[in-house]
């Protein structure tokens, strides 16, 4: 079966975002621990952190996608 661009690149951004959930699911046994720092002044708000990895997986799909269509053994 031969896939496509598109379904390639939406196969190589949902394994991204899956890697990302399972860090999640980890991360959140240890909310408490986080909660409790001492946090610096210049720290930014909680609410941040969500959109920002969920972009940074983005970017990384974007790129195994990249890598997907040139080819695994393609040299440059």
């Amino acid at each position: 079966m031969k896939l496509n661009n598109f379904s390639k690149l939406v196969i190589a951004i949902v394994v991204s975002e899956l890697a990302g959930a399972i860090v999640l699911v980890h991360d959140l046994r240890d909310s408490y621990v986080v909660r409790t720092l001492q946090k610096p002044a210049l720290n930014p708000p909680s609410w941040i952190f969500g959109p920002v990895w969920t972009t940074l997986y983005v970017l990384m799909g974007i790129a195994a996608f990249l890598v997907w269509k040139k080819g695994w053994s393609e040299k440059r």
